[in-house]
Order: structure tokens, then C-alpha cells, then sequence
């Protein structure tokens, strides 16, 4: 199955990474104005002080726009970091095994098991279990159980 995908050629973790991109991704792409090779995908569409449309956005405008957010909602002592990775991990930990996340994500490092919080992934899963043998009357509870 082919399946679209971007790639960051130059990470931090020094190898290649891959996004892969569901259907409604690639449409949106589409949407927008050609522009590559030539225009950063992170760019400013207009003038704003000090940067020209076209530019690249700099190290810290993300985080700027991040603080900004958090602000504005009244939440404190989430950086930006915390508030998307970690917390991208700890959300998919509810529905997800370790494994399905990494293969997501990307993680490779050991700070993965710090944002991990498998005790949820595994509680839903024996709750999921528990709901199948119940369906199936083999719990207490179903229908037609017998002691």
C-alpha cells in the first residue's frame, strides 16, 4: 500500500524521519500555493516587523505562539515541549501500545518511558477484554452466567 509521506532529511536525531500523512494531509497540501523547492513550508505568508513573507519561521516563533496560547487560556507550567510531544504520548497511551506509538511518533530514545503512561494503555486493555467476555457470557454479569 502506498501511503504519502514527508521527510526531514536532517533531524537532531541524525538520520532521516518520515511523517506520513492521511488523506485529508495531502489535500490540504494541495490546497496551497506552489512552492517548493524554493519556499520554506514553515513561512511567513505576509510582512511583519522585521520579517518579509517567504521567510523561514525562526527558532522561536512556535514557542512564542505557544506561551502566547497558554496565556490566553489561563494554564501555566506547560511548555511547549511538555504540551505537545508529551502530551501526545500520554493521550495515544489510553488507546495505544508503546510500540504503535513509537512506530508514530518516532521516538528512539529512553525519555519515551518518562511520557508513556502504559498503565493506562494496559487498564484498557484488560477492560477491553473484560467487555469481549462479557459480551461473550463469560463473565458475571452476561447473560446466561451461571455460578
Amino acid at each position: 500500500m502506498d501511503m504519502a509521506s514527508m521527510v526531514i532529511p536532517h533531524p537532531k536525531e541524525k538520520r532521516p524521519k518520515i511523517i506520513y500523512l492521511l488523506e485529508d494531509d495531502v489535500e490540504y497540501l494541495k490546497s496551497l500555493p506552489r512552492s517548493f523547492p524554493d519556499l520554506y513550508f514553515f513561512r511567513h505568508n505576509r510582512d511583519i516587523t522585521s520579517v518579509k513573507a517567504g521567510q523561514k519561521f525562526g527558532e522561536s516563533y512556535l514557542r512564542t505562539w505557544w506561551k502566547r496560547a497558554c496565556k490566553n487560556l489561563g494554564i501555566s507550567g506547560v511548555d511547549l515541549y511538555g504540551g505537545t510531544r508529551h502530551s501526545t504520548v500520554t493521550a495515544l497511551g489510553k488507546v495505544c501500545t508503546p510500540e504503535q506509538i513509537k512506530d508514530a511518533t518516532g521516538h528512539v530514545s529512553p525519555a519515551f518511558e518518562r511520557y508513556f503512561q502504559g498503565k493506562q494503555a494496559r487498564a484498557l486493555s484488560v477492560t477491553r477484554t473484560i467487555q469481549h467476555l462479557y459480551n461473550q457470557n463469560e463473565v458475571a454479569g452476561g447473560v446466561g452466567w451461571k455460578e
